[in-house]
């Protein structure tokens, strides 16, 4: 199946595969179900029949459980349909079998492109295999933080404000050398995890969160504090939070 704009522009093809050709008994016509390479879409083609016009139905399969760059190849040719281009639908080396225009995608088409293209590209910044998740199941906050996290890895660092941070200390020597007076950054870094519907993936290449010019609060002494303690800090002049990742801490390529 190709697509083509009204100014002769080839928008892309979906190669499919037959899986059921069936004949009518009583309008004569021809039903064909055929199937993507990657398994996302089922075409049912209807041609020939003296009861009704040719016509073809597109369908998404189910993509839990496959590669997203597979599932972006094909839900991104459907969704860039637009009414007035033209599709064709033809045997392999063959003639056209059905000719058209208005071929609507399937409503879900355009969510699961948004899904698929997060995954796609937080897959080079980790180890971990990314697979497509039972897209029925992702909750709003799941697709938000998907969205975030896509976004900071393809270099767009987020920033925002911050008014106070507690943490538990660990070890005190730890924070000796780090500027608490209002100068600098505390750093924490991380190597964050994401939900998508049933499914839990972590990041292999860390995430750094830049806390600006933390400062201790008047009245609190650094040097008494100890393993198990519960500390805050607030910012100084300038109270920035930035979130990054961090540069050259690329997973291992996969073989």
């Amino acid at each position: 199946m190709t697509t083509t704009s009204p100014s002769g522009e080839d928008k892309g093809q979906i190669v499919l595969t037959a899986t059921d050709v069936s004949k009518g008994f009583v309008g004569g016509g021809t039903r064909v179900r055929g199937i993507s390479r990657a398994g996302v879409v089922e075409v049912d083609l209807r041609v020939g029949s003296e009861l009704s016009h040719d016509h073809a139905e597109i369908r998404l399969l189910e993509t839990a459980g496959l590669l997203p760059d597979s599932v972006l190849h094909e839900v991104d040719i459907l969704v860039d349909i637009a009414e007035d281009d033209t599709f064709q639908i033809a045997v392999a080396g063959g003639p056209d079998i059905l000719t058209g225009t208005a071929l609507r995608p399937p409503p879900l088409a355009a969510f699961i492109r948004t899904v698929a293209a997060d995954l796609a590209g937080l897959q080079p910044h980790t180890s971990d295999e990314l697979v497509m998740p039972d897209v029925g199941g992702i909750t709003e906050s799941q697709l938000g933080r998907l969205h975030q996290l896509a976004q900071i890895y393809a270099g767009q660092a987020l920033q925002m404000t911050w008014d106070s941070l507690v943490f538990t200390v660990n070890d005190p020597s730890g924070l000796h050398e780090v500027p608490l007076d209002g100068t600098g950054a505390l750093v924490v870094t991380e190597q964050p995890v994401f939900v998508v519907g049933p499914r839990q993936f972590q990041i292999t290449q860390r995430l750094a969160t830049q806390y600006l010019t933390p400062t201790i609060p008047t009245g609190v002494d650094r040097t008494q504090w100890n393993p198990g303690d519960e500390v805050e800090l607030v910012p100084g002049e300038d109270n920035r939070l930035v979130i990054a990742a961090v540069v050259d801490d690329l997973p291992p390529t996969q073989p």
